[in-house]
């Protein structure tokens, strides 16, 4: 992926914010919530689970364009994804955001924009704290 197409990935999703959803819609979730200190980013990501499978997945929160774009491409790749991958997930999109810009996992999607956002350390937080929230609720566990 080029710099420039990058970019507009980024923007894209930090625009239109897929699964974006203010107030959560009736139905049984599992939750947690993420902030950083740092920079003040917030998300909270919700999901519903059927026969051991992500059935609906919305999120809410606030922060700046590389959190809120992560947390689209986040919302966009998971539902229907086994719950028991969820921590592998996280991993690849981990090691996608330390490795090089243009570094490529097809399995990623659009989330593939986030490679080499980890040189800048700040921004690496941003762009894993919405994958950190959904590993929480997926594990049930409460947020930090």
């Amino acid at each position: 992926m080029t710099p420039d197409l990058r970019r507009e990935v980024l923007a894209d999703h930090a625009r239109r914010r897929a699964g974006f959803q203010g107030s959560p819609h009736d139905g049984a979730w599992q939750e947690a919530r993420m902030r950083s200190d740092t920079c003040g980013d917030d998300v909270t990501m919700r999901i519903s689970v059927d026969g051991g499978r992500i059935a609906q997945l919305e999120w809410h929160g606030i922060g700046c364009e590389v959190s809120q774009a992560s947390a689209s491409m986040l919302a966009e790749l998971v539902p229907g994804r086994p719950v028991a991958e969820v921590p592998a997930l996280v991993g690849r999109v981990q090691a996608l955001v330390q490795a090089p810009e243009g570094t490529e996992d097809p399995g990623l999607g659009d989330a593939e924009a986030l490679a080499g956002v980890g040189r800048y350390p700040l921004r690496a937080r941003c762009a894993l704290l919405a994958w950190r929230a959904l590993e929480a609720a997926a594990l049930g566990a409460p947020a930090a």
